[in-house]
């Protein structure tokens, strides 16, 4: 009976970990969003005319489209990537 009830709580603790996990990855990901329109926002307040120029000619149609939506973007994807250390052993 107590193997069960032990497997019983570290069934439902695992879940609640994934479950925290999913949430974290949901609170980084709308985090990165806000935070990537607000400093598009600021970057846009000097820096628009030669980011939008140098995006226009490399193909990016930018009719349309501002910095903070630009930044919200950008923070959004980045919300999805981990950085990770690559340790090199020769």
């Amino acid at each position: 009976m107590d193997k069960i009830i032990t497997g019983a709580l570290a069934a439902i603790g695992l879940v609640l970990v994934v479950i925290v996990l999913v949430l974290l990855v949901i609170v980084a990901v709308i985090l990165g969003t806000f935070f990537g329109g607000v400093a598009g926002w600021i970057v846009g307040l000097f820096f628009t005319d030669t980011i939008m120029g140098t995006l226009n000619r490399i193909g990016v149609d930018t009719m349309g489209l501002t910095m903070w939506q630009l930044g919200a973007t950008l923070g959004f994807v980045s919300g999805f990537f981990k950085s990770t250390k690559v340790q090199k052993n020769d």
